[in-house]
């Protein structure tokens, strides 16, 4: 003896509770909204079907979402992935030679012995100070990586920028925030810093460590209680 109206309650409480469930599980507001339209429309259009209650339920719970900003995941999720696209294009910074300063050696044709023989002493100071490595603590010196180590520190970028997508699915924020700021730093201490690639994308992951990854989203039961509440009422009025 199940009646149209026991099909009508039963899908309005499968569809409040799946939005319950996208609020708590997948903190995922836009398809919850969807879902409780979609429960209030069908009430609405259900001909003989009243619950006052049930729809002032889900309106007040439509509104609550419709009050919390929803931050853009796709959009994100998808600027991160056209972000590991460009690292293997990143241009790494190479050093330049410059050849040592002739400007203290002494001319071949510097007249008198006592000439030559000063000149060639400034000539192997000069040299000697060229073999020796004076470093200052405040004077990164890097190295030239091998192309074995300079592929793990693309893949590494790019597991960094990956992580932070795992991170926005997830919706957690300290993780977002950490691997692009890790990502930040390698960005600009292993590649080339004046590259129209490396600025852009530097510039890009400054942007997006400034997104909001996970919001508070408003507790919605009360539309699952009264949902819950309308179905049982409606069995007992049958069974009288």
């Amino acid at each position: 003896g199940t009646s149209s109206q026991d099909w009508v309650y039963a899908e309005v409480e499968y569809l409040v509770r799946m939005a319950n469930q996208r609020v708590l599980m997948e903190q995922d507001a836009n398809s919850a909204v969807q879902l409780l339209q979609s429960a209030d429309e069908i009430i609405r259009e259900t001909d003989g079907l009243t619950a006052h209650g049930l729809r002032e339920a889900l309106a007040r719970d439509i509104a609550a979402l419709k009050a919390v900003g929803s931050p853009d995941i796709q959009g994100v999720y998808l600027e991160l992935s056209a972000l590991v696209s460009q690292v293997p294009l990143l241009r790494r910074t190479l050093p330049t030679y410059q050849a040592p300063s002739s400007a203290t050696e002494q001319s071949a044709d510097a007249a008198g012995y006592l000439a030559r023989f000063l000149g060639l002493i400034r000539h192997a100071a000069n040299k000697l100070a060229h073999l020796v490595d004076f470093r200052r603590d405040e004077v990164e010196i890097k190295r030239i990586l091998p192309p074995k180590e300079e592929y793990f520190l693309r893949q590494n970028l790019m597991l960094k920028l990956q992580i932070a997508q795992m991170a926005l699915l997830e919706g957690n924020q300290g993780i977002f925030q950490s691997a692009l700021g890790e990502a930040q730093v390698w960005v600009s201490d292993s590649f080339d810093g004046d590259n129209p690639g490396t600025v852009a994308m530097l510039q890009s992951i400054t942007r997006l460590s400034a997104s909001q990854v996970s919001v508070d989203l408003p507790d919605i039961a009360g539309s699952l209680k009264a949902a819950r509440s309308q179905l049982a009422g409606f069995k007992e009025a049958q069974q009288k």
